[in-house]
């Protein structure tokens, strides 16, 4: 079951983190405690000496402090390296993956009839916050707007270091009430007219959550989400005015990051349980928002341009703080799934390791 963890009011503080070598072989992977075959690359059509030359150079740290990296490929773990002092049975803060865990968990309440749909706004999802929505346009804040982070609120999450006190996330966690704070903000434009970055509606998904099932959304994970696909050991710390810290609370195992995403591979489906709704997974990678650069935004999911190496020309993948990634490849069958400790706002790399070594390996 999920360890509990203590409300955490500033994102900075939960940085503490080994420093990292390489450990693992993948021929010599234990397979006793993990449900999938894990066989060499070149038995599932990877060429191995891409795999190879990237492993040395993750070593060497030309891609930062990268302290993990995992290929899953025709439901097959494939790769599975740790860096940097990391194991396979350390949890690792996923940060803002676990808003693509709190969109699953919305789609799951609409399918089961608990939540009435995305068109459904947020003071009829939200009662008890209604009086602070009632001011202008902000009324008209439905679900389906705080999915695409296209609310219109006031928030500027990107102008300082997460951790650092004027920085809005951490004045949100600093509050007596994170979905109180989140909903006062002024309204800065008519929503679903312009996309901005939001980790307070991510946890407003949360309480909608809580208030359509009346259960702690990490409870309501654990029984349809998490513990059908095998989850079972993780760490998801507290919010306020919402149970579950939906935002960014989760800690995981990078294996269990790749389940996450080899569900969303798999169209919803595990073990023949139709556990999200292929329709909700085709909805979250609809790129709702042109970000610039070939980036977009769904469902608290982004969408990463790769260049012409494959006919989609996008990837959907599901991004925390610091380079936890957990990349989504319909078209070669694959999830790479990624952690790493740049917390000092250093660049990603992961487009140059997709684009250099990975792709080509699959060609």
């Amino acid at each position: 079951m999920p360890k509990r963890l203590q409300p955490i009011w500033w994102i900075g503080l939960l940085v503490v983190l080994p420093i990292v070598s390489c450990s693992d072989d993948p021929a010599s992977v234990d397979q006793t405690e993990f449900s999938w075959a894990v066989v060499p690359p070149h038995e599932e059509g990877l060429e191995v000496s891409y795999l190879n030359e990237l492993t040395t150079e993750i070593k060497a740290g030309s891609f930062g402090k990268i302290s993990s990296m995992l290929i899953v490929r025709n439901g097959k773990l494939v790769y599975e390296q740790y860096f940097r002092g990391m194991t396979r049975d350390q949890k690792h803060v996923a940060y803002s993956v676990t808003k693509s865990v709190t969109s699953a968990l919305v789609g799951i309440a609409i399918e089961e009839g608990m939540i009435p749909s995305t068109e459904a706004t947020i003071s009829e999802l939200l009662p008890r916050y209604v009086d602070l929505m009632d001011v202008g346009t902000k009324s008209k804040i439905t679900l389906e707007h705080a999915l695409q982070m296209r609310a219109g609120i006031e928030w500027k999450e990107f102008e300082s270091l997460y951790g650092r006190p004027e920085n809005i996330a951490s004045e949100m966690a600093a509050s007596a009430d994170w979905i109180a704070f989140v909903l006062s903000q002024a309204q800065a434009s008519e929503p679903g007219t312009s996309w901005n970055y939001n980790s307070g509606l991510s946890q407003v998904l949360g309480a909608v959550v809580e208030v359509a099932t009346g259960e702690d959304a990490r409870d309501y994970a654990a029984k349809k989400l998490l513990g059908p696909i095998g989850i079972t050991d993780y760490d998801w710390d507290e919010g306020r005015g919402v149970k579950g810290n939906t935002g960014w609370g989760l800690s995981l195992k990078t294996r269990d990051m790749a389940r996450f995403g080899l569900l969303y591979l798999n169209g919803g489906v595990w073990d023949e349980q139709q556990v999200i709704s292929e329709e909700w997974i085709r909805r979250s990678f609809e790129p709702y928002s042109d970000l610039g650069d070939g980036f977009g935004y769904g469902y608290q999911w982004w969408m990463m341009p790769v260049g012409d190496k494959l006919a989609s020309k996008q990837l959907p993948y599901a991004d925390g703080w610091g380079d936890q990634l957990i990349i989504v490849i319909s078209e070669l069958n694959m999830v790479v799934v990624s952690t790493a400790e740049h917390f000092e706002g250093q660049t990603s790399q992961m487009r140059e390791i997709l684009n250099d070594f990975v792709l080509p390996s699959a060609e």
